[in-house]
């Protein structure tokens, strides 16, 4: 019979923000990467991050894929309207394209 391997993405990882709270362009803040599984055959695994404050199709990038899972940053002002919230996102990847997210 024929075999077809199907490419899983990476799973199980978390995106941490430190501080939680902060002011805009004034507080630096660490986007940490951590915890994804994939196959061995599928590593590295690259990480990009992005922040938005209203919609998660306006994304702000933070960073560009590549392999280091953290970076430190200022952030932009959040909206009144959402109570100056900022939502922070990671998206991982492996080298076949699998890709995974999650939003902090």
């Amino acid at each position: 019979g024929l075999g077809v391997s199907v490419n899983e993405p990476p799973r199980g990882g978390i995106l941490t923000v430190s501080p939680t709270r902060g002011g805009a362009i004034s507080t630096t803040f660490l986007f940490t990467s951590s915890y994804w599984e994939d196959d061995e055959s599928d590593l590295p695994l690259t990480h990009a991050f992005s922040y938005y404050l209203l919609s998660d199709t306006d994304l702000i990038v933070v960073k560009t894929p590549d392999a280091v899972p953290y970076v430190s940053t200022l952030l932009g002002q959040g909206l009144a309207i959402r109570a100056f919230l900022v939502n922070c996102v990671v998206v991982v990847s492996d080298i076949h394209g699998g890709l995974a997210n999650y939003t902090s």
